[in-house]
């Protein structure tokens, strides 16, 4: 979404509607309009403020609310400036400000519940037939796995690709395609094991305990939890969990990137002259280090090649853990 306005103004108007009986039945506009530049100069424009202020005079305080609040809602920062506004001692609607939040949280909550169908998990390249699994197997939760190499897959809509498919761009199909699919209504699908059939390469949550105390690290977070706490976040690139994902046995990084969660597993490889030597990994292609906390530090630093279909290249970031 940082790259995808669309998104962005979609999910402030459901923000929007979310809100606007408490707002247009506890605030004033007069009260709080001259206090928003206080907070963000880029909320607003003169002419929006002039227009509210001349539509209060005209037609009441619930009109230049609604009109307030649908011009709002376009700009950048919009709620967190409200927020701000409605603390600020010379507006003193605090409770209101907390029965807002009280709103925007149910409200992700209820699109996280609705996205995890649609969560795009971003998994690293791997050795050949390090895993197999279909473009659309998912866990009880529904949360999906998609690997950065071409393997033999099954498209949501039941048919088999003649050519080598690389599932990391199955989110381009178009969803009402997908969701008016089902297996039953297909020819049957291949069903493939999702996790590792070469257990050197598992990961035991006893070796992952050596994050503790590294930088995102949940150790205890669930697959549902993961959508849970990143939606909230999905306007701001960057935002992070570490965590160790049980059923892939995998240590993954799940981060907002271009207003999407997308999920990063971290490989190990033995070296099969010595197997006491092993290398981990993110991409495959990418960079190899022999210790699981020197190849997350490098990536935090460094960033991770954007390996999907979907993508334009560059790098996928890690700004802050998601809170």
């Amino acid at each position: 979404m940082a790259t995808d306005p669309s998104q962005k103004l979609e999910y402030s108007s459901h923000l929007r509607r979310a809100i606007s009986d408490t707002f247009i039945n506890f605030i004033i506009p007069n009260n709080v309009i001259h206090i928003i530049h206080r907070y963000n100069l880029s909320v607003l424009t003169e002419r929006d403020i002039e227009n509210v202020r001349s539509c209060e005079h005209n037609r009441g305080p619930k009109d230049a609310n609604e009109l307030l609040l649908e011009r709002l809602h376009k700009y950048d920062g919009w709620f967190e400036c409200l927020i701000k506004v409605l603390r600020d001692p010379d507006v003193k609607l605090p409770h209101v400000a907390e029965a807002m939040l009280e709103t925007k949280k149910n409200l992700d909550q209820t699109l996280a519940k609705k996205g995890i169908e649609n969560l795009k998990i971003k998994g690293s390249s791997k050795p050949t037939n390090d895993f197999s699994l279909s473009s659309t197997s998912q866990d009880s939760t529904g949360l999906k796995q998609s690997e950065a190499d071409p393997v033999e897959a099954t498209y949501p809509d039941g048919h088999t690709p003649k050519t080598s498919y690389n599932p990391m761009t199955a989110d381009n199909m178009p969803r009402a395609q997908a969701a008016s699919q089902s297996p039953k209504d297909g020819p049957t699908q291949k069903r493939h094991n999702v996790t590792s059939n070469k257990p050197d390469r598992d990961f035991t949550e006893q070796e992952v305990q050596v994050l503790a105390g590294f930088k995102g690290w949940d150790p205890d977070i669930t697959e549902t939890q993961v959508v849970q706490k990143l939606t909230p976040c999905l306007m701001y690139d960057g935002h992070f969990i570490l965590w160790y994902w049980k059923t892939k046995k995998r240590p993954a990084i799940s981060v907002i990137d271009k207003k999407q969660i997308k999920t990063l597993l971290v490989h190990k490889k033995p070296d099969p002259q010595d197997q006491s030597k092993v290398s981990y990994y993110i991409n495959k292609n990418g960079t190899y280090k022999t210790n699981l906390k020197e190849i997350l530090d490098h990536h935090f630093n460094e960033g991770v090649e954007d390996m999907g279909g979907d993508s334009n290249g560059g790098k996928i970031t890690f700004i802050q853990p998601a809170n």
